[in-house]
Protein backbone atom coordinates (compact mmCIF):
# COMPACT_ATOMS: atom_id res chain seq x y z
CA UNK A 1 0.00 0.00 0.00
CA UNK A 2 1.44 3.12 -1.06
CA UNK A 3 2.04 5.53 1.54
CA UNK A 4 -0.28 8.92 1.95
CA UNK A 5 1.22 11.90 3.56
CA UNK A 6 -0.94 14.94 4.83
CA UNK A 7 0.31 18.66 3.48
CA UNK A 8 -1.85 21.82 4.12
CA UNK A 9 -2.11 23.79 0.83
CA UNK A 10 -0.74 27.03 2.20
CA UNK A 11 2.78 25.24 3.08
CA UNK A 12 2.84 23.37 0.03
CA UNK A 13 2.45 26.22 -2.31
CA UNK A 14 5.55 27.85 -0.35
CA UNK A 15 7.38 24.95 -1.10
CA UNK A 16 7.70 25.39 -4.93
CA UNK A 17 11.34 26.49 -5.93
CA UNK A 18 14.01 24.47 -5.48
CA UNK A 19 16.13 23.22 -2.64
CA UNK A 20 12.87 23.09 -0.90
CA UNK A 21 11.05 20.47 0.96
CA UNK A 22 7.93 19.87 2.60
CA UNK A 23 7.29 16.26 4.12
CA UNK A 24 7.09 14.92 0.16
CA UNK A 25 7.86 17.38 -2.16
CA UNK A 26 10.71 16.27 -4.37
CA UNK A 27 13.30 18.78 -4.47
CA UNK A 28 13.81 18.74 -8.21
CA UNK A 29 15.47 21.70 -10.27
CA UNK A 30 12.57 22.80 -12.34
CA UNK A 31 9.81 22.75 -9.17
CA UNK A 32 7.35 25.23 -9.33
CA UNK A 33 4.44 26.28 -7.69
CA UNK A 34 3.86 29.74 -8.43
CA UNK A 35 0.39 31.49 -7.63
CA UNK A 36 -0.50 34.84 -8.61
CA UNK A 37 -3.50 37.16 -8.48
CA UNK A 38 -4.81 39.00 -11.54
CA UNK A 39 -7.31 41.87 -9.73
CA UNK A 40 -10.27 41.34 -8.00
CA UNK A 41 -11.97 37.97 -8.55
CA UNK A 42 -9.00 36.64 -10.88
CA UNK A 43 -5.80 34.17 -9.94
CA UNK A 44 -3.92 31.79 -11.36
CA UNK A 45 -2.12 28.69 -10.33
CA UNK A 46 1.09 27.28 -12.58
CA UNK A 47 2.18 24.04 -11.24
CA UNK A 48 5.04 21.75 -11.93
CA UNK A 49 6.22 19.63 -9.28
CA UNK A 50 7.14 15.86 -8.33
CA UNK A 51 5.75 14.22 -4.95
CA UNK A 52 8.11 11.49 -3.28
CA UNK A 53 4.79 10.12 -2.09
CA UNK A 54 0.91 10.19 -3.04
CA UNK A 55 -0.44 13.51 -0.43
CA UNK A 56 -4.02 14.53 0.74
CA UNK A 57 -4.04 18.57 0.08
CA UNK A 58 -6.20 20.42 2.88
CA UNK A 59 -7.50 23.87 2.31
CA UNK A 60 -6.24 26.17 4.85
CA UNK A 61 -8.83 28.36 4.52
CA UNK A 62 -12.28 28.22 2.45
CA UNK A 63 -13.13 29.27 -0.74
CA UNK A 64 -15.05 32.47 -2.29
CA UNK A 65 -16.93 31.11 -4.92
CA UNK A 66 -14.90 30.51 -8.27
CA UNK A 67 -14.75 28.96 -11.62
CA UNK A 68 -11.81 26.82 -12.20
CA UNK A 69 -10.43 26.77 -15.20
CA UNK A 70 -7.47 23.88 -15.93
CA UNK A 71 -5.66 22.11 -18.28
CA UNK A 72 -3.22 18.83 -17.13
CA UNK A 73 -1.08 17.75 -18.68
CA UNK A 74 0.64 15.26 -16.61
CA UNK A 75 0.17 13.98 -13.18
CA UNK A 76 -3.46 12.89 -11.42
CA UNK A 77 -5.59 14.32 -8.19
CA UNK A 78 -8.58 13.90 -6.79
CA UNK A 79 -11.07 16.43 -5.23
CA UNK A 80 -13.33 15.58 -2.72
CA UNK A 81 -16.49 17.88 -2.39
CA UNK A 82 -19.17 16.90 0.51
CA UNK A 83 -20.68 14.19 -1.05
CA UNK A 84 -18.57 14.00 -4.27
CA UNK A 85 -15.75 14.06 -5.62
CA UNK A 86 -13.79 14.69 -9.01
CA UNK A 87 -10.83 13.37 -10.88
CA UNK A 88 -8.53 15.11 -12.62
CA UNK A 89 -6.05 13.16 -14.94
CA UNK A 90 -3.44 13.94 -17.42
CA UNK A 91 -4.54 15.28 -20.82
CA UNK A 92 -7.65 16.72 -19.69
CA UNK A 93 -8.73 20.31 -19.52
CA UNK A 94 -12.19 21.59 -18.29
CA UNK A 95 -13.97 23.93 -15.82
CA UNK A 96 -14.66 22.99 -12.15
CA UNK A 97 -17.01 24.63 -9.73
CA UNK A 98 -15.55 25.60 -6.14
CA UNK A 99 -17.04 27.70 -3.40
CA UNK A 100 -20.55 26.77 -2.68
CA UNK A 101 -19.16 23.29 -2.39
CA UNK A 102 -15.70 23.89 -0.86
CA UNK A 103 -13.51 20.95 -1.42
CA UNK A 104 -12.78 18.79 1.32
CA UNK A 105 -9.10 17.48 0.39
CA UNK A 106 -7.48 17.33 -2.91
CA UNK A 107 -5.48 14.30 -3.39
CA UNK A 108 -2.40 14.22 -5.53
CA UNK A 109 -0.38 10.87 -6.94
CA UNK A 110 3.19 10.57 -7.07
CA UNK A 111 3.54 8.39 -10.19
CA UNK A 112 4.15 10.80 -12.67
CA UNK A 113 5.11 15.28 -12.36
CA UNK A 114 2.37 17.17 -11.41
CA UNK A 115 1.93 19.83 -14.42
CA UNK A 116 -1.05 22.09 -14.01
CA UNK A 117 -2.68 25.10 -15.21
CA UNK A 118 -5.54 26.65 -13.71
CA UNK A 119 -7.31 29.94 -13.44
CA UNK A 120 -9.53 31.02 -10.43
CA UNK A 121 -12.42 33.51 -11.72
CA UNK A 122 -14.97 35.12 -9.73
CA UNK A 123 -18.94 34.30 -11.34
CA UNK A 124 -19.15 37.98 -11.77
CA UNK A 125 -15.79 38.61 -13.32
CA UNK A 126 -16.23 36.29 -15.98
CA UNK A 127 -19.09 38.10 -16.93
CA UNK A 128 -17.58 41.19 -17.03
CA UNK A 129 -14.99 39.57 -18.89
CA UNK A 130 -17.57 37.68 -21.74
CA UNK A 131 -20.52 39.86 -21.69
CA UNK A 132 -22.39 36.92 -21.57
CA UNK A 133 -25.25 36.91 -18.65
CA UNK A 134 -25.04 34.13 -15.86
CA UNK A 135 -28.10 32.78 -17.17
CA UNK A 136 -26.51 31.63 -20.18
CA UNK A 137 -23.80 30.08 -18.68
CA UNK A 138 -25.89 28.06 -16.89
CA UNK A 139 -27.66 26.60 -19.91
CA UNK A 140 -24.59 26.26 -21.53
CA UNK A 141 -23.02 24.16 -18.68
CA UNK A 142 -26.76 22.14 -18.74
CA UNK A 143 -26.63 21.68 -21.86
CA UNK A 144 -23.60 20.19 -22.30
CA UNK A 145 -24.15 18.19 -19.53
CA UNK A 146 -27.22 16.20 -20.98
CA UNK A 147 -25.35 15.59 -24.13
CA UNK A 148 -22.83 14.09 -22.16
CA UNK A 149 -25.51 11.70 -19.71
CA UNK A 150 -26.81 10.83 -23.41
CA UNK A 151 -23.52 9.57 -24.37
CA UNK A 152 -23.40 12.16 -27.54
CA UNK A 153 -20.35 14.12 -26.09
CA UNK A 154 -17.97 11.25 -25.15
CA UNK A 155 -15.15 12.72 -23.28
CA UNK A 156 -15.14 15.38 -25.63
CA UNK A 157 -15.98 18.65 -22.72
CA UNK A 158 -12.51 17.86 -20.77
CA UNK A 159 -10.54 16.84 -23.85
CA UNK A 160 -7.17 18.62 -23.60
CA UNK A 161 -6.94 20.29 -27.72
CA UNK A 162 -3.39 20.85 -29.17
CA UNK A 163 -4.73 24.50 -28.83
CA UNK A 164 -5.12 24.52 -25.00
CA UNK A 165 -2.13 22.02 -24.50
CA UNK A 166 0.04 24.95 -26.26
CA UNK A 167 -1.41 26.96 -24.36
CA UNK A 168 -0.59 25.46 -20.70
CA UNK A 169 2.62 24.15 -21.89
CA UNK A 170 3.63 28.19 -22.90
CA UNK A 171 2.43 29.26 -19.52
CA UNK A 172 4.57 26.50 -17.42
CA UNK A 173 7.50 26.87 -19.93
CA UNK A 174 7.56 31.02 -19.58
CA UNK A 175 10.60 31.70 -17.99
CA UNK A 176 11.34 35.17 -18.48
CA UNK A 177 11.28 37.40 -15.19
CA UNK A 178 9.83 40.70 -14.12
CA UNK A 179 6.68 42.52 -15.21
CA UNK A 180 7.16 40.67 -18.88
CA UNK A 181 6.77 37.49 -17.11
CA UNK A 182 3.76 38.13 -15.56
CA UNK A 183 2.31 40.15 -18.54
CA UNK A 184 2.86 36.68 -20.61
CA UNK A 185 1.14 34.77 -17.78
CA UNK A 186 -2.22 36.84 -17.74
CA UNK A 187 -2.32 36.41 -21.58
CA UNK A 188 -2.17 33.07 -21.17
CA UNK A 189 -5.01 32.95 -18.38
CA UNK A 190 -7.12 35.29 -20.31
CA UNK A 191 -6.45 33.02 -22.85
CA UNK A 192 -7.27 29.92 -21.28
CA UNK A 193 -10.82 30.90 -20.28
CA UNK A 194 -11.47 32.49 -23.93
CA UNK A 195 -10.77 29.28 -25.24
CA UNK A 196 -12.33 26.96 -22.88
CA UNK A 197 -15.58 29.35 -22.70
CA UNK A 198 -15.63 29.17 -26.53
CA UNK A 199 -15.59 24.94 -26.60
CA UNK A 200 -18.33 24.44 -24.66
CA UNK A 201 -20.13 27.17 -26.38
CA UNK A 202 -19.51 25.11 -29.75
CA UNK A 203 -20.22 21.81 -27.91
CA UNK A 204 -23.74 22.61 -26.30
CA UNK A 205 -24.32 24.20 -29.75
CA UNK A 206 -25.40 28.03 -28.49
CA UNK A 207 -22.55 29.36 -30.46
CA UNK A 208 -23.56 29.77 -34.28
CA UNK A 209 -21.15 29.47 -36.77
CA UNK A 210 -21.24 31.16 -40.04
CA UNK A 211 -20.54 28.48 -42.14
CA UNK A 212 -23.25 25.21 -41.12
CA UNK A 213 -21.50 22.49 -43.11
CA UNK A 214 -18.41 23.21 -40.26
CA UNK A 215 -20.86 23.04 -37.72
CA UNK A 216 -22.15 19.35 -38.92
CA UNK A 217 -18.46 18.44 -39.94
CA UNK A 218 -17.75 18.87 -36.33
CA UNK A 219 -18.42 14.94 -35.25
CA UNK A 220 -15.62 13.83 -38.41
CA UNK A 221 -12.98 16.66 -37.68
CA UNK A 222 -12.90 15.21 -34.42
CA UNK A 223 -12.44 11.59 -35.57
CA UNK A 224 -9.47 13.22 -37.98
CA UNK A 225 -7.88 14.98 -34.98
CA UNK A 226 -7.77 11.58 -33.33
CA UNK A 227 -6.31 10.05 -36.12
CA UNK A 228 -3.46 12.00 -36.56
CA UNK A 229 -2.83 11.65 -32.50
CA UNK A 230 -3.04 8.23 -32.89
CA UNK A 231 -1.10 7.36 -36.06
CA UNK A 232 1.57 10.91 -35.65
CA UNK A 233 4.76 8.46 -36.78
CA UNK A 234 2.87 7.66 -40.13
CA UNK A 235 -0.01 10.19 -40.62
CA UNK A 236 -2.05 10.12 -43.41
CA UNK A 237 -1.95 13.32 -45.82
CA UNK A 238 -5.07 15.83 -46.14
CA UNK A 239 -6.84 13.83 -48.58
CA UNK A 240 -6.72 10.36 -47.07
CA UNK A 241 -7.71 11.77 -44.58
CA UNK A 242 -10.69 13.63 -45.58
CA UNK A 243 -11.84 10.13 -47.82
CA UNK A 244 -11.66 8.38 -44.22
CA UNK A 245 -13.81 10.68 -42.15
CA UNK A 246 -16.13 11.08 -45.20
CA UNK A 247 -15.25 15.10 -45.68
CA UNK A 248 -13.25 16.28 -48.94
CA UNK A 249 -9.72 18.18 -48.43
CA UNK A 250 -11.53 21.67 -48.48
CA UNK A 251 -13.94 20.97 -45.87
CA UNK A 252 -11.46 19.41 -43.71
CA UNK A 253 -9.31 22.56 -43.93
CA UNK A 254 -12.19 24.56 -43.12
CA UNK A 255 -12.97 22.54 -40.24
CA UNK A 256 -9.65 22.06 -38.36
CA UNK A 257 -9.61 25.85 -38.81
CA UNK A 258 -12.93 26.77 -37.11
CA UNK A 259 -12.81 24.02 -34.17
CA UNK A 260 -9.16 24.03 -33.31
CA UNK A 261 -8.03 27.93 -34.97
CA UNK A 262 -5.17 25.63 -37.30
CA UNK A 263 -4.57 23.36 -40.44
CA UNK A 264 -5.02 19.77 -40.18
CA UNK A 265 -0.73 20.06 -40.63
CA UNK A 266 0.01 22.28 -38.40
CA UNK A 267 -2.10 20.55 -35.97
CA UNK A 268 -0.29 17.11 -36.42
CA UNK A 269 3.01 19.37 -35.26
CA UNK A 270 1.67 20.84 -32.04
CA UNK A 271 0.17 17.16 -31.59
CA UNK A 272 4.02 15.50 -32.33
CA UNK A 273 5.99 17.93 -30.19
CA UNK A 274 3.54 17.94 -27.02
CA UNK A 275 3.96 14.01 -27.10
CA UNK A 276 7.84 14.21 -27.55
CA UNK A 277 7.38 16.32 -24.50
CA UNK A 278 5.45 14.34 -22.33
CA UNK A 279 7.69 11.05 -23.40
CA UNK A 280 10.72 12.80 -22.67
CA UNK A 281 9.60 14.66 -19.16
CA UNK A 282 8.92 11.32 -17.51
CA UNK A 283 11.96 9.92 -18.86
CA UNK A 284 10.71 7.17 -20.65
CA UNK A 285 12.74 7.98 -23.93
CA UNK A 286 15.23 10.06 -24.34
CA UNK A 287 15.71 13.12 -27.44
CA UNK A 288 15.99 10.75 -30.04
CA UNK A 289 14.04 7.91 -29.34
CA UNK A 290 11.15 10.53 -28.59
CA UNK A 291 11.84 12.65 -32.02
CA UNK A 292 11.33 8.91 -33.83
CA UNK A 293 8.09 8.07 -32.18
CA UNK A 294 6.25 10.84 -32.96
CA UNK A 295 7.16 10.50 -36.85
CA UNK A 296 10.05 13.10 -37.05
CA UNK A 297 13.32 11.55 -39.18
CA UNK A 298 15.30 14.55 -38.69
CA UNK A 299 16.41 14.88 -35.65
CA UNK A 300 17.58 18.32 -36.33
CA UNK A 301 14.68 19.46 -37.82
CA UNK A 302 12.70 17.94 -34.54
CA UNK A 303 15.31 20.30 -32.34
CA UNK A 304 14.21 23.20 -34.04
CA UNK A 305 10.61 22.33 -34.01
CA UNK A 306 10.55 21.86 -30.45
CA UNK A 307 12.61 24.52 -29.27
CA UNK A 308 10.39 27.36 -31.43
CA UNK A 309 7.18 25.64 -29.76
CA UNK A 310 8.48 25.58 -26.19
CA UNK A 311 11.38 28.18 -25.77
CA UNK A 312 13.82 25.75 -25.22
CA UNK A 313 16.00 22.60 -26.52
CA UNK A 314 14.87 18.73 -26.28
CA UNK A 315 17.83 17.85 -24.36
CA UNK A 316 16.66 20.07 -21.01
CA UNK A 317 13.70 18.53 -21.01
CA UNK A 318 14.94 15.01 -20.80
CA UNK A 319 14.11 13.53 -17.79
CA UNK A 320 13.11 16.54 -15.92
CA UNK A 321 16.38 18.36 -16.39
CA UNK A 322 14.58 21.69 -17.55
CA UNK A 323 15.32 24.54 -15.15
CA UNK A 324 12.81 27.31 -14.33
Amino acid sequence: MKKMITLDSEKLRKSGRAGTLVRGISPRADALMQTSFLGQGLAIEANHFQLKDDARVYPSSAYPPMLMFYACLSGRMKIAYPGTERTIVKDTSGIEFIGDGNPVATELCSSSPVQTFCVYVDPLKLIELTGKSREYFMEMWDRVNHLEKQGRLPNRARELDADIAANAYQALSATRTGSENMLFIQAKALELIARQTTRLELLSGMLTLREPDVQRDSNQIFLAAQILKDEMEFPPDGVALGRRVGLCYTRLLAGFKEQFGMTPVVYLKSARLRTAYQRMASGSMNVTEASVSVGYSSLSHFTKAFTREFGFPPRECVAGRRSR
